[in-house]
C-alpha cells in the first residue's frame, strides 16, 4: 500500500522482510513498525548476519512473533523460543 494511502487510518504497522539465498532460503531481514495517529509508537527489527552462521536459518514464524511481543509489550505474548 501506498505511504499515502494509510491517512484515514488510526493505526497502522508496516512490516518489511527480505529472503536471501545461501545454502538455504532464510530470512535476511524484518522490520516492524507501528504508527498511531501519524506517530511512529514502536519498531522492531531482526537482522541475520552474514556469512557461515547457521544461526541465521531460524523459524520464521518464531522469530516474528518475537518482535511483535517487544514491540507491543501490553498485548497478549505469542508462542517464541527466542529471546533478546
Amino acid at each position: 500500500m501506498p505511504s499515502g494511502a494509510t491517512g484515514d487510518c488510526k493505526a497502522v504497522l508496516t512490516c518489511q522482510a527480505v529472503s536471501r539465498w545461501d545454502m538455504a532460503n532464510f530470512t535476511a531481514t524484518i522490520a516492524y513498525e507501528w504508527f498511531e495517529n501519524g506517530k511512529l509508537l514502536g519498531s522492531a527489527k531482526y537482522h541475520a548476519a552474514n556469512g557461515l552462521n547457521f544461526s541465521k536459518y531460524i523459524n520464521t514464524e518464531e522469530k516474528v512473533n518475537e518482535l511483535l511481543n517487544r514491540m507491543l509489550p501490553g498485548t497478549p505474548a505469542l508462542p517464541t523460543r527466542y529471546a533478546e
